[in-house]
């Protein structure tokens, strides 16, 4: 790793509400990037252009998907299946390109479906997924 700073990546839903995810996902980022120099990056999948509702320092880079997972609320159950498929494929690949793209040192996340889907992505490299419950 050298000098480097070590590259943390987490992913989750949102950071627009006031929830507990958001406010540990915050928290730990701030202090990781003010206190240890880490490079963070958080990215998103919903809330594009909407305020964080805890503030986030500076130093910590902000990438938004807008996947739009959020539009399943309003669908009939139908049609939330074939929209559920199709955001989920649209996740895949632009989850994947962001990965790519920063390749982190580590990437976490809080949410089942998001565990999930970066589980498969990692195995597919090679590489071993460990998440804790």
């Amino acid at each position: 790793m050298g000098n480097n700073p070590l590259k943390l990546v987490y992913i989750t839903p949102a950071l627009y509400m006031a929830g507990g995810v958001e406010r540990v996902l915050t928290l730990k980022a701030n202090y990781f990037a003010d206190h240890f120099g880490y490079d963070i990056t958080i990215i998103l999948t919903e809330g594009k252009n909407k305020p964080m509702f805890y503030p986030l320092s500076d130093k910590i880079k902000v990438i938004n998907l807008n996947i739009g997972f959020e539009e399943l609320w309003t669908c009939s159950f139908a049609k939330k299946v074939l929209v559920y498929l199709k955001k989920q494929r649209q996740f895949k690949k632009a989850l994947a390109k962001e990965l790519m793209r920063i390749h982190p040192d580590v990437t976490g996340t809080l949410k089942l479906m998001i565990r999930t889907l970066l589980k498969i992505y990692l195995q597919s490299f090679g590489c071993i997924a460990l998440f804790r419950s």
